[in-house]
């Protein structure tokens, strides 16, 4: 699964790309549309949730794997170093490894939820100047037909790809029409 940001810079851009993906068979619950939200929801667009603008994702997998390593590192410590001759087993090296990763993993998801995706957030002063940030998701074999609809019929809109599994973003602008950057 990609997904893909479209900075729009007009409504009837957006509303004409929607109606285009959707044609190519993208569902309707797989486009959202950030920016102005009384223009949004007068367009009947789908206006993206926490998951899809926020940090919390990257956020909660951080965590997971931060806190179930220091609940590790506490449960050895203390099987190393038992309290008052306590006996304990293994089971509790698990038990509070498992308890660090999930603690960890709420605790960040928390703070992950305050704070904006990256791409979200790079493009955030054009969704304030009135641009439209198309959030898409869609299957990796579709890429290509997506790709090549929007350079031909759409020149004016950004490309932001993102790979769900984390790998780099690329991006194709209106500057370069030919190659992807890789942007860190």
């Amino acid at each position: 699964m990609q997904r893909f940001y479209f900075l729009v810079p007009k409504l009837s851009t957006t509303k004409h790309l929607v109606n285009e993906l959707q044609d190519l068979g993208v569902g309707e619950r797989d486009i959202y549309v950030l920016g102005s939200q009384e223009r949004v929801q007068a367009a009947h667009f789908h206006f993206p949730g926490l998951l899809r603008t926020s940090d919390v994702q990257s956020a909660l997998k951080k965590g997971a794997i931060i806190g179930g390593l220091l609940g590790f590192l506490a449960g050895v410590l203390i099987l190393l170093f038992p309290i008052d001759h306590l006996s304990l087993s293994y089971g509790f090296l698990i038990g509070i490894t498992a308890f660090g990763g999930v603690f960890g993993a709420w605790t960040s998801s928390m703070i992950g939820v305050s704070v904006n995706s990256p791409v979200v957030e790079k493009f955030q002063q054009a969704i304030k100047s009135g641009q439209f940030l198309m959030i898409v998701d869609f299957k990796s074999q579709d890429e290509a037909t997506v790709i090549q609809l929007i350079k031909s019929r759409h020149p004016e809109v950004i490309i932001n790809r993102v790979n769900l599994l984390n790998a780099p973003t690329e991006v194709w602008d209106r500057h370069d029409r030919h190659h992807y950057h890789i942007v860190q």
